[in-house]
This record gives C-alpha cells, sequence and structure tokens, in this order.
C-alpha cells in the first residue's frame, strides 16, 4: 500500500508524467475507435455472406431431394431438415417454396434486403399441401417430401410433382 502512494505522489511531481499512463490511455482509446468499426463492419459482412451461402446450400439440398424422388416415381417420401439458422447480426427472413404461378421456383430472404430466387431444373413442380407457398422463416424446420401423380392445383391438369408439407 505504502508503494502505491508513493508512485502516485512520485507520478504527480514527475515531468515525465504525461508520457505514462494518461498518454499510454489515449493511444489505447484512439485505437480502439478506428479499430472496433472496422472489426464490426467486416463480422458482419462475414456473417451475412455466410448466412446467405448456407439459404443457398439448402436450396441446392431440396432440389437434390426433389431430383432423386421425381426419379423414382410416384410414391416415394422422405423427410428432410432444412437448416436457416441466422447468426448474430443477420437473420433468415423466409424460404418459400411451392409458388402456385411458378411451381419451380423457391425464393428466399436474408435480413438486410438481400433476396434470391431459384429456378429448379426439369420443372419438377413443387407443391405445398394446402396449396399456398410454405413459407418458412429462420430457424430449423423439417419437410416432408412426397412424390405425388395428380392435380395439384385442380386445374383439370394431372402430373406428376413433389408435394412438400412441414412437420
Amino acid at each position: 500500500m505504502r508503494r502505491r502512494c508513493a508512485s502516485i505522489k512520485e507520478m504527480r511531481t514527475d515531468i515525465r508524467g504525461l508520457e505514462g499512463l494518461p498518454l499510454q490511455m489515449m493511444i489505447i482509446m484512439l485505437v480502439l475507435a478506428i479499430g472496433i468499426p472496422a472489426v464490426y463492419s467486416s463480422m458482419t459482412h462475414y456473417e451475412e455472406r455466410s448466412t446467405i451461402q448456407r439459404v443457398e446450400s439448402q436450396v441446392d439440398f431440396i432440389e437434390e431431394k426433389a431430383k432423386t424422388l421425381y426419379t423414382y416415381g410416384e410414391g416415394n417420401s422422405d423427410v428432410i431438415r432444412v437448416d436457416l439458422e441466422g447468426g448474430l447480426f443477420r437473420d433468415v427472413e423466409y424460404l418459400e417454396v411451392g409458388n402456385r404461378s411458378f411451381k419451380n421456383l423457391i425464393r428466399w430472404e436474408v435480413e438486410g434486403g438481400h433476396t434470391g430466387t431459384h429456378i429448379m431444373e426439369n420443372d419438377i413442380p413443387l407443391v405445398s399441401e394446402d396449396e399456398e407457398p410454405l413459407r418458412l422463416g429462420s430457424g430449423r424446420h423439417r419437410l416432408k417430401m412426397e412424390t405425388v401423380y395428380g392435380e395439384p392445383y385442380e386445374e383439370g391438369e394431372e402430373m406428376l410433382f413433389i408435394q412438400i408439407s412441414l412437420l
């Protein structure tokens, strides 16, 4: 305790006190003030890219599973897990499949206005159970995909399609 008091007294009377603790604190604060925004910006950009890549990989996974089921024909089904977990700075707003107008279209949006669309090859129609687009939010989901032959939208046209439902 005695040594500490002596050093404070010495700092008050020492001419080099300006070069000591106060100057060091000011330099540290200046470096932090310049560095923190740059680090935050790079982290948000990295996470944004990472979230977009995760969504795109899940879209590719859905497409590959639909191609497989479509190839095997009517009656085949499978349950898949879709991971749309967001991160610290960005979340997945939605992933939409089973659009009535564009049966082979998958749309998605990541927080911050980043949107994407994916048109499935081979015109494989994806139809939700209730004939409305199936909209998945951020999080983990289980989907049942089943190959069905019939009229997906009561238009009088029978076809082979993939019916998607949320479990």
